[in-house]
């Protein structure tokens, strides 16, 4: 069983590499499906002296966007660059204190054995999902003003939100649930030595966090400046 596995790795390697090659014998010469003249001028306008992201950054390229949705996608952004470290890192803490196992019986009452990573790992959920006072509520306010400024198309972006939502409820939330319950002889597991080294890192993107959640408006506001010097509106 080991020898069959190595082969199948072997040719599951092999393939890999197969259509890499093709992707980039094909991208070579076909293209990469982009204006290619449009990319060869940006360039020689570079040499010629033009200001890279400046006067080299054409309006038609992010003109037809409004600012709050990329003022939305921007925060989408900072906030799962915060907020998924801090999951990943309390993750394999609690992981630690349940056998190595990441299953949720394993993972039942995981934030009693490690208390650390199990309120950072609830503060991240609670995040994912978008409750007021955390990051990822800004985006997703910011995702609904984006919204109610358009007409029918309105619909669809709403839609998305509650979806998104929905999923990061029944997923991140009955994790964190699952993490806070009794174990599964019904009696409370003795805390457990913390890792540190997980916790405060993880920690801090937990403050970050708080703060732009709390206090966002330094951040849109430096993003906002930001679009005025890329885009033309």
């Amino acid at each position: 069983m080991t020898a069959q596995n190595a082969r199948l790795r072997r040719c599951g390697a092999a393939l890999l590499c197969l259509v890499c090659a093709a992707v980039m014998v094909r991208s070579a010469f076909v293209g990469l499906e982009i204006d290619e003249e449009y990319a060869l001028s940006l360039g020689f306008r570079l040499v010629s002296g033009d200001r890279l992201f400046y006067s080299m950054w054409e309006p038609h390229q992010l003109s037809s966007l409004p600012s709050a949705a990329l003022l939305a996608a921007f925060l989408h952004i900072f906030s799962h660059a915060l907020t998924k470290p801090m999951l990943f890192l309390s993750a394999s803490g609690l992981r630690d204190v349940s056998g190595g196992h990441n299953d949720f019986p394993s993972l039942q009452g995981a934030g009693h054995r490690n208390v650390a990573a199990g309120v950072l790992f609830t503060a991240g959920a609670l995040s994912m999902v978008g409750v007021p006072l955390f990051i990822g509520f800004i985006p997703k306010l910011q995702f609904a003003q984006a919204a109610f400024a358009l007409t029918w198309e309105k619909w669809p972006v709403l839609l998305a939100l509650a979806v998104s939502t929905l999923l990061n409820v029944l997923y991140f939330l009955y994790t964190a649930m699952v993490l806070w319950l009794p174990q599964k002889d019904g009696t409370m597991a003795a805390a457990q030595k913390i890792n540190w080294g997980k916790a405060i890192p993880a920690a801090v993107l937990l403050a970050i966090g708080l703060a732009i959640g709390i206090h966002s408006a330094p951040l849109t506001a430096l993003l906002r400046q930001g679009f005025g010097l890329f885009c033309q509106y």
